[in-house]
C-alpha cells in the first residue's frame, strides 16, 4: 500500500510539473503591471469626467474590455507612437468591440 501511494504522488507531481511546464505555456507579456493598471485608470477616469452619473457597473466591464483589446492587439511602443488619426480609429475600435450592448450577459466576476 505504501508502494502504491509513492507511486501515486510521484505520477501527480510529474504530471503536474509537466503541464506547468509545457501544457501551459504564455507569451510573455507586453504590457507591464503599471501600464495595464495605467491604461485602466485612465480609462475609469475618462468615463467618471465624461458621464459624471454613471455608475460602477457600466464602466468597469467596459474598461476591462478595453484593456484586454489593447493588450491583445497592441504593442505599448505603438502606443506611444500613434497619431491622433491612428488614436481615433483604435478609440472607434474599442467602441465597435466593447460597447455595453455587445457584453450583455456576460460574467465579469
Amino acid at each position: 500500500m505504501k508502494r502504491f501511494i509513492f507511486f501515486l504522488m510521484v505520477f501527480l507531481l510529474g504530471t503536474s510539473y509537466f503541464f506547468t511546464k509545457f501544457g501551459f505555456s504564455q507569451e510573455p507579456f507586453k504590457f507591464s503591471t503599471q501600464q495595464t493598471r495605467e491604461l485602466w485608470q485612465f480609462c475609469a477616469v475618462s468615463f467618471r469626467t465624461r458621464y459624471p452619473g454613471i455608475t460602477q457597473d457600466v464602466y468597469f466591464p467596459v474598461c476591462d474590455c478595453y484593456v484586454d483589446h489593447i493588450r491583445t492587439n497592441h504593442n505599448p511602443e505603438v502606443l506611444d507612437i500613434m497619431t491622433p488619426e491612428e488614436s481615433n480609429k483604435l478609440a472607434k475600435g474599442l467602441r465597435d468591440a466593447c460597447n455595453p450592448e455587445n457584453l450583455k450577459g456576460e460574467d465579469f466576476t
